[in-house]
């Protein structure tokens, strides 16, 4: 079962009231995030992958399925890791995390925003390329066909790109769909959320959301440099 601890919220009307949340186990790239780029050696700080896939299916086992998202995250291109190779890693820990999760979100590389990424590969002498939208559709429609047998719920991390069309969808950095399935009884949550649940004698119980949670992509200019960045 997982754990809530007391927090404190403003409302849009600025009121400030009381509120529980679930416990987060802090996101680290040896936890939550399980990419494989071992053979590459592109992440030598991270325990080894079977070691992560341990901790995943152990935090699964102390929290419940449908709790904990798999991440891939960022799917990187370089003169080493083909598309390919990419989709032989997603498939060989998706087998592995079969049963353990529901959902794996992933993301494209966007190298040229991330300086410091960009600055670590050259000083490596890693050849990396930027993923260009025919790539990304490939990778997507092959991942989508990859998923009929692992069945996964599939979205994209702060991507423009729509590829719905492959059964893929924007995720939400707020989710009000997971919150609405383990904690739907948290009426000031529910109430944050825009979120109100009717239970009719006819109808059974029936959710409305007032509010969009997904989402939202913009550009930031800052000192004559652009980031992509997203908002809920």
């Amino acid at each position: 079962m997982a754990q809530w601890q007391k927090i404190k919220i403003q409302r849009e009307n600025d009121e400030i009231v009381d509120a529980q949340a679930p416990l987060i186990i802090s996101a680290s790239r040896s936890t939550d995030i399980l990419n494989d780029y071992v053979a590459e050696v592109l992440e030598e700080r991270v325990p080894p992958l079977d070691d992560r896939i341990l901790t995943f299916k152990n935090l699964v086992d102390s929290l419940g399925k449908g709790r904990v998202v798999w991440r891939f995250d960022p799917l990187i291109l370089t003169d080493k890791i083909t598309v390919d190779d990419l989709l032989r890693k997603v498939e060989n820990i998706g087998y592995q995390l079969f049963g353990y999760t529901e959902k794996l979100v992933f993301s494209f590389a966007d190298i040229a925003l991330y300086k410091k990424v960009k600055s670590n590969l050259e000083k490596n002498n890693i050849n990396y390329s930027e993923w260009t939208e025919n790539q990304m559709i490939d990778f997507a429609k092959r991942l989508s066909e990859l998923n009929k047998k692992l069945n996964f719920q599939l979205a994209t991390c702060g991507e423009k790109i729509d590829i719905s069309q492959f059964g893929i969808q924007h995720n939400k950095c707020v989710d009000d769909d997971l919150m609405i399935r383990f904690a739907k009884n948290d009426i000031v949550l529910m109430d944050y959320l825009g979120v109100e649940i009717v239970n009719s004698l006819f109808d059974g119980e029936k959710i409305i959301k007032k509010k969009d949670n997904y989402d939202k992509y913009f550009f930031l200019q800052s000192k004559n440099k652009f980031y992509i960045c997203t908002v809920s």
